[in-house]
């Protein structure tokens, strides 16, 4: 009976490890780097907060929280340079790259969103900075005259180039190609 007992439960341990897909540890991995750096290199609160991460890693969420009040072009700012930072290391990582659903990683792979709360008194200032496809979103503090919350949005590589001044290169991490995770298991 105890031989059986003990059989049953190391079949239920085994089938509870093999059911999360082995990269989950490297993404887990990247992510215990980039969250620390955030919050010292930014003063950001927050981490990765899902995504679509099965079959491969298709898109990574993330949400962060300020207690700055910035301007568009502030936000605009820290935006760019989170997710650049996001990207590259993603990008660089060797172990997690054969995971990635397209490599290179892109704007359009990562979900970022950064909340202001302190902003939430007037619809004249930046309430959270977000990322949706190819565009970043402005939305605006609720105002109690206003009955929506005004949002706007640029490109990605618009604001990039308004911001460093140079276009936004796709491939400065390397040439695309499809990966086919059930090929590496």
């Amino acid at each position: 009976m105890i031989k059986l007992f003990i059989f049953l439960i190391s079949i239920v341990f085994y089938s509870s490890i093999y059911s999360v897909p082995f990269y989950y540890s490297y993404n887990n991995k990247i992510q215990r780097s980039i969250n620390p750096q955030i919050k010292t290199n930014w003063c950001l609160q927050g981490g990765m907060n899902g995504g679509i991460l099965s079959p491969n890693l298709k898109k990574i969420n993330f949400g962060y929280w300020s207690s700055l009040k910035p301007t568009k072009e502030e936000a605009r700012k820290l935006y760019l340079e989170i997710s650049e930072y996001i990207l590259f290391v993603y990008n660089n990582d060797e172990n997690v790259r054969p995971f990635l659903d397209n490599y290179p990683y892109s704007p359009t792979n990562i979900g970022l969103t950064i909340f202001f709360p302190k902003n939430s008194t007037s619809s004249k200032e930046i309430d959270a900075v977000s990322g949706f496809k190819d565009l970043i979103t402005y939305s605006y503090a609720y105002d109690k005259d206003l009955p929506k919350i005004k949002i706007e949005y640029e490109k990605y590589d618009e604001a990039f180039e308004s911001v460093y001044g140079i276009k936004w290169d796709p491939l400065k991490y390397g040439d695309k190609c499809e990966n086919d995770v059930d090929s590496l298991q």
